[in-house]
């Protein structure tokens, strides 16, 4: 992973808590495809992190868009972000695509929740140009808790649907999905809740596994974020892990050497065995189905957290 000194060139609030970063890179962005994300350090606690950003716009040669939300409940990353300013400098890597958007499918739903929106405006626009059928379902609490509303709303007059929770309650995902044909391919990007609901239906519609793609967008949880305890007997170790840290990173540095690939909860290479629990799992992954997080057997350390205490295994 090679990381570029960029800069930042604009901070400009777009609504609740979220705002738009536009950085500037000392080279010329090479070509790259809707979907693309790139990752940034960061720094927590005066330690080194990384963090990932879906890409909105490619703006200029050397610039590009993200837009991020200050949440609550995450583990520092946000805020970080949130306290730059123009002409800050940081160091970010070019744009990879692990979300890439097929253009063979016969229509496509784009499903976005709140600040997951980000990775699919790319997309809409894509799809959009190639005459390709398109319902873009843009879901949030609030209209102004919705980055970009109404640029899209007038971009995307005949494509765009919006739902407000406090207007219109709790969108019906059965209803949203029904449409669509059998051919027809979903992509989404939003709360891990959302997503696991989408998905519980596409198995439940026997739909095609390949024709439903998701993207996440840094584990967030529905519980805020606190310390709690680990035990690891085979390794010899009891620890706790600070809020603003995740168990990944406290079990490597206390020296498990535990595996790990994507970071962001969605290869499972990284799942530690639940031996004992006292408290709440609080799974924020894509990897593990609804049943298996029910069951409570195993928790993605790079994203997952606990209220309480737990003892693990690794594998």
């Amino acid at each position: 992973m090679h990381f570029h000194d960029a800069s930042i060139t604009a901070v400009v609030p777009l609504c609740e808590d979220v705002r738009r970063i536009e950085i500037e890179f000392p080279v010329s962005l090479p070509v790259f495809d809707p979907g693309s994300h790139l990752d940034l350090k960061i720094y927590v606690g005066g330690r080194s992190e990384i963090r990932s950003y879906s890409v909105v716009e490619h703006s200029a040669p050397r610039r590009l868009v993200i837009a991020v939300r200050r949440l609550p409940q995450s583990r520092g990353g946000s805020l970080y972000m949130h306290q730059l300013q123009a002409g800050d400098r940081l160091e970010a890597t070019l744009p990879s695509n692990h979300f890439t958007l097929g253009l063979d499918a016969e229509e496509v739903l784009l499903i976005a929740g709140g600040i997951g929106v980000t990775p699919l405006i790319g997309m809409a626009r894509q799809l959009k140009a190639l005459n390709i059928p398109l319902c873009f379902a843009y879901l949030g609490r609030s209209r102004a808790a919705m980055p970009f509303l109404d640029s899209l709303s007038e971009e995307f007059a005949e494509q765009l649907l919006v739902w407000a929770d406090e207007e219109r309650g709790v969108i019906d995902l059965h209803a949203l999905l029904a449409p669509l044909s059998s051919a027809g391919e979903v992509y989404m990007c939003g709360p891990v809740p959302m997503m696991d609901a989408v998905r519980s239906l596409w198995r439940a519609q026997q739909r095609a596994a390949a024709r439903l793609r998701f993207e996440t967008f840094g584990g967030a949880g529905v519980i805020p974020a606190q310390s709690f305890r680990v035990q690891v007997p085979a390794r010899g170790l009891d620890f706790m892990v600070p809020a603003n840290r995740s168990l990944l990173d406290a079990l490597d540095e206390a020296g498990a050497e535990p595996l790990y690939s994507c970071r962001r909860g969605e290869c499972g290479l990284c799942a530690v065995e639940v031996l004992a629990l006292d408290g709440e799992l609080d799974h924020r992954d894509v990897f593990f189905s609804e049943r298996q997080k029910q069951e409570g057997q195993h928790l993605c350390a790079c994203v997952s957290r606990v209220v309480g205490s737990i003892t693990v295994e690794l594998p």
